[in-house]
């Protein structure tokens, strides 16, 4: 597994097919990691048609009509099944996502 810098902004998927967006803050001894600034996605639409599943997630954030939740502070997720690295312009998506 790869080993992030605090601060990484990360898509993080779980076994549940649970999909997360945060920066990494630690990984537990446990295999779960603790991220920042957590958004959980409950549904979510490609922002063009070369953008989709979760890698679209990652290099380009979610489209416009996607369901994103607020951000919480810190939370440790279990069960991690996928840990992708988020480009710039998928962070700034994440960051300014609103719930529709």
């Amino acid at each position: 597994m790869a080993e992030w810098k605090i601060g990484t902004p990360l898509l993080i998927t779980d076994c549940h097919r649970g999909i997360y967006w945060g920066r990494f803050m630690a990984r537990e001894s446990d295999g779960s990691l603790m991220l920042s600034g957590v958004r959980h996605c409950y549904d979510y639409v490609p922002i063009s048609p070369s953008h989709k599943g979760t890698y679209g997630l990652a290099t380009g954030g979610p489209g416009d009509e996607s369901r994103i939740g607020p951000a919480a502070s810190e939370m440790r997720i279990h069960g991690i099944a996928t840990e992708t690295l988020c480009t710039p312009e998928a962070v700034e998506r994440w960051k300014s996502a609103v719930w529709k």
